[in-house]
């Protein structure tokens, strides 16, 4: 399984990322560990552990950073992390390998009039269709990511040969490092690590590949465990309270959510928010598992139904 690929070092190295626990009068709340990666769809958690809101609804949460989105399921697994963040094809591709992990509440979705994700090229390359991309060297933050299967579609659907590209799985931290140096000429980031790297001049903005390939789909969204979730219903609703009222504040409070974003993120998306989606649907991963099935990612169809905890 692509996932379970050398995950212990990742893991371990991953835990020292750790962001400071609760203080000491949280002690006696549930703890519960939550991995997320470095893009604006989270910023949410981040908000609810600043503003005290996570211990509001009776839980101490420790946020840590977790940028490659392929360990998730086997620290799940193993409960280095109890939520996490997930994208469609990391729950899929979990289900698939035989291990038995939920969707438990929505995070924000990927649609064209708030686009979050594109390609971007460094100084003197210049990519304006899919053919384009032919003897480039292009980064995914990922293979079977959820970005890198729509840049698999985008070519398929433009009918360019995917050996003729050369696709890179690189840590979206690094792309920029890689731009600057050449080892890619193309890269694929989300925000708000796309506009920090455009902002350093190491890239321009270039095809919105991604929504041409489906311009409203769900980008990201928070999963557990199916057993520590229905052992833990309290912490689950506790969990999905809070995200709620950490979108509630963002909308409230533009500007102090920026500030948190900038504070735990390094950088801010110079666009707009996400688009937060809480709310998930079993047809929210129909598109996905056809598009896995489609590429060859995934053997056999799935009950998306079963994915969702109830």
């Amino acid at each position: 399984m692509f996932f379970l690929r050398n995950m212990w070092f990742p893991v371990f190295a991953l835990l020292a990322t750790a962001v400071a626990t609760q203080p000491a009068s949280s002690q006696a709340l549930p703890k519960i560990t939550v991995g997320l990666g470095p893009a604006v769809d989270f910023l949410p958690a981040f908000v609810a552990r600043d503003k005290g809101i996570f211990e509001k609804h009776g839980i101490d949460v420790t946020l840590l950073i977790v940028p490659t989105p392929s360990v998730v399921p086997p620290m799940l697994v193993s409960q280095s992390v109890q939520i996490a963040y997930a994208t469609p094809p990391n729950l899929l591709l979990a289900d698939e390998g035989g291990l038995d992990l939920v969707a438990i509440e929505g995070a924000a979705r990927l649609v064209k009039s708030n686009a979050k994700i594109s390609l971007i090229t460094r100084s003197g390359v210049t990519v304006q269709r899919a053919e384009d991309l032919k003897g480039l060297k292009v980064g995914v933050p990922g293979f079977n990511s959820i970005i890198e299967l729509f840049l698999r579609k985008w070519l398929l659907d433009h009918k360019v040969p995917r050996d003729q590209v050369t696709v890179i799985e690189s840590p979206m931290l690094q792309m920029g490092d890689m731009l600057k140096s050449a080892q890619l000429d193309a890269t694929t980031p989300i925000e708000p690590i796309r506009g920090r790297i455009i902002a350093s001049g190491a890239a321009s903005m270039s095809v919105d590949f991604f929504s041409e390939v489906n311009p409203d789909v769900l980008g990201s969204f928070w999963m557990s465990t199916r057993e520590w979730a229905t052992s833990h219903r309290k912490e689950v609703e506790a969990f999905r309270a809070s995200i709620v009222d950490g979108i509630a504040f963002i909308t409230a409070n533009p500007d102090e959510a920026k500030a948190i974003e900038q504070k735990d993120m390094g950088f801010v998306d110079p666009s707009s928010m996400a688009t937060f989606a809480t709310k998930l649907e079993a047809k929210d991963f129909d598109f996905m598992i056809k598009l896995a099935l489609e590429l060859g990612v995934m053997k056999q169809p799935i009950d998306a139904g079963k994915l969702i905890l109830n």
